[in-house]
């Protein structure tokens, strides 16, 4: 039952002697982080993740369940949302949701410019084998230059729903889906074409691929999804009225204006607002602050 909004969390850590750490790390039951924005948990030799949901459960040895990520800016960690069982399944109703999820150019890990991956789903049982895991994935804007969303070790059970993404200028693959239990994907949009690859299981698909061998995203679609500075939706993008209705789980965007209630929806973490959608790109950080 705990709540983390409205926080700012960035680090600004020399590349030789800063050693920064994740940003929120929960675990637990009926949890909701919700407007936060973090940034920059970077450093040269160690892994930080920007929001890590884990399946340690909670005190009353329930496991974790009804953590709600959503309407968040995440940008430049390694993984900036990491769902991890480790020692227990992920059940209940967990949303990642409206979350505007990117890199810039100067992002830096282990040496190495621009290794980032957007959404990672993690259902690894340490000792061996895997938990199943019960996620949502809807409506996020994913400007990822490694990986978009990747989902690795899921086991049978699980319930993993993926609709309404906004993928934009991934490097390596816009989703990877390496462990394919309980899968559902659909309603997303691939911007930029129809060149770079979903991966389900050891096999790489273009869209169209993917869609020809019956694997979802029967309404997926690529092309120019044409986005503001902030990645809020311009009205010349055609992943305009693209997505699927989702009102029975949440009914506004990341910015709080109403989602249709009947229409379909934008794909993306901002619903179109006639006449130009805000840019809301996070402002930057003071550069006189230390981290120890």
């Amino acid at each position: 039952n705990l709540e983390f909004s409205g926080n700012t969390i960035y680090g600004n850590a020399d590349e030789i002697t800063g050693k920064l750490e994740d940003g929120i790390t929960v675990t637990g039951t009926n949890i909701n982080i919700e407007n936060n924005i973090l940034h920059d948990g970077w450093s040269y030799d160690t892994h930080p993740d920007g929001i890590i949901v884990q399946g340690d459960g909670d005190r009353n040895g329930n496991h974790t369940a009804n953590v709600k990520v959503w309407r968040n800016t995440i940008y430049n960690f390694s993984q900036n949302i990491y769902f991890d069982a480790i020692h227990n399944p992920l059940e209940g109703d967990n949303l990642i949701a409206n979350n505007l999820i990117y890199e810039t150019s100067n992002f830096r890990y282990g040496g190495a410019a621009n290794k980032v991956n957007g959404i990672v789903i993690d259902g690894e049982r340490l000792g061996g084998g895997s938990y199943p895991l019960s996620i949502k994935i809807y409506n996020n804007t994913i400007d990822s230059r490694q990986v978009g969303l990747y989902v690795l070790r899921t086991a049978d059970g699980s319930v993993i729903d993926i609709r309404n993404n906004l993928f934009v200028n991934p490097r390596y693959g816009y989703a990877n889906i390496n462990s394919t239990p309980g899968v559902n994907i659909d309603y997303n949009y691939y911007s930029g074409g129809d060149t770079r690859p979903l991966k389900w299981g050891e096999t790489a698909y273009s869209l169209s691929g993917f869609q020809l061998a019956g694997l979802g995203e029967t309404n997926g679609r690529t092309g120019n999804a044409n986005v503001n500075a902030g990645y809020t939706e311009n009205a010349s993008s055609d992943s305009i009225d693209r997505g699927v209705n989702l009102s029975n789980f949440f009914t506004i965007d990341k910015a709080g204006v109403a989602r249709p209630a009947t229409d379909p929806w934008d794909i993306g973490a901002y619903e179109y607002v006639g006449g130009g959608s805000p840019d809301t790109t996070p402002p930057s950080p003071p550069t006189n602050v230390s981290v120890q």
